[in-house]
């Protein structure tokens, strides 16, 4: 009997560790001391740094605008052709992981398609159908370890396009008097000084009696800043004011290019009168000046001068005679302005 209960004591102590072993699988028994290996973390390699993101692109078909964005003189000359667009940009990187390799140029589509490869901020293709986007990634030289950068921001050609209108930020007026006596025929000249008041009335006035004539003309010159165009192209301009309530059903005026002292002088003279006529809309006088502005150095003011319609005057050539009131003829400039459509980016 005391065998037996030995051996029954022996079997129940031995048999304990085994059920908590077969209790690790599934769980813990209570009461058991078991242990739990500490998970391996799992390594995370430093992310490699990306190239900053080129600036939004701009596009152009000025030879002039090309070279100042970067392009050669040679380079840059194929857009004299009409068959291709300059596309440029801007970008800045500072800091130690700024090993530039170039850029890929990308037409925008679905999949989107690396067009050009390219160590200069400035490209030119072939003139793209209106609509087609094109954005820019910077990438990092071989010996340098920089991620390609994220896209620019989207140009899109010809189909994005704003009209920005420019206000005149300088105008002077000006008016020169001829007068002649019938009895000398000596014709006599006066410039009254330049002001600043506006609206301006251009155009001229004819009063004549019996024994003189006195021929007043009036003039308007106005200057445009126009550095908001930035580097973005150009497709069309004009010159506007809107007409006063009391003008004639025709304008009075045409439009000249302005010479380089108008801002000192007391009296302007014409320097090149510009091809086209003025339009009449909605109460707006319009004038197209696209081919004057193409080649402009958008750093200098653009300055213009309105003046009698040839057909009334000028009165330099006017000696004496009556001359019918009836040729008398003024305009009222009120808000010069430009309007100037351009290409903007998204």
């Amino acid at each position: 009997m005391k065998i037996a209960r030995l051996l029954g004591a022996f079997v129940l102590t031995t048999a304990l560790p085994l059920i908590s072993l077969a209790n690790q699988a599934g769980g813990t028994l209570q009461g058991a001391n078991v242990h739990t290996p500490r998970p391996r973390a799992t390594a995370h390699p430093t992310p490699t740094p990306a190239l900053p993101a080129p600036q939004a692109p701009h596009y152009t078909t000025d030879p002039q605008r090309c070279v100042h964005a970067g392009g050669s003189a040679n380079f840059c000359a194929q857009l004299k052709t009409g068959k291709y667009v300059s596309i440029f940009w801007s970008w800045s990187c500072h800091g130690a992981n700024c090993g530039l390799g170039g850029y890929h140029v990308w037409l925008a589509g679905s999949p989107p398609k690396a067009i050009d490869s390219t160590p200069v901020a400035v490209i030119i293709e072939n003139t793209p159908h209106s609509g087609t986007c094109y954005y820019v990634t910077a990438y990092a030289a071989p010996n340098h370890a920089g991620a390609e950068s994220k896209p620019s921001p989207h140009i899109c050609i010809h189909a994005t396009t704003t009209v920005l209108t420019v206000k005149a930020d300088v105008a002077r007026g000006y008016t020169r008097q001829y007068w002649v006596l019938y009895s000398d025929n000596n014709p006599q000249i006066k410039s009254f000084p330049a002001t600043k008041n506006t609206p301006f009335v251009v155009g001229g006035t004819f009063d004549s009696t019996n024994q003189s004539q006195v021929n007043n003309f009036q003039r308007a010159a106005y200057s445009f800043n126009l550095s908001p165009l930035g580097g973005n192209s150009l497709f069309g301009a004009s010159f506007a004011y809107d007409k006063g309530p009391y003008d004639s059903s025709h304008s009075c005026a045409q439009l000249n290019r302005a010479s380089g002292s108008w801002q000192s002088a007391n009296w302007i003279s014409d320097n090149g009168m510009l091809n086209g006529k003025f339009s009449y809309s909605g109460g707006t006088q319009t004038w197209p000046i696209d081919n004057l502005l193409k080649g402009w150095d958008r750093s200098k003011p653009f300055a213009i001068f309105v003046e009698e319609a040839y057909g009334i005057g000028p009165a330099e050539f006017v000696k004496s005679g009556v001359v019918p009131h009836s040729f008398s003829c003024q305009s009222f400039i009120t808000n010069p302005r430009l309007l100037l459509k351009v290409g903007i980016t998204e």
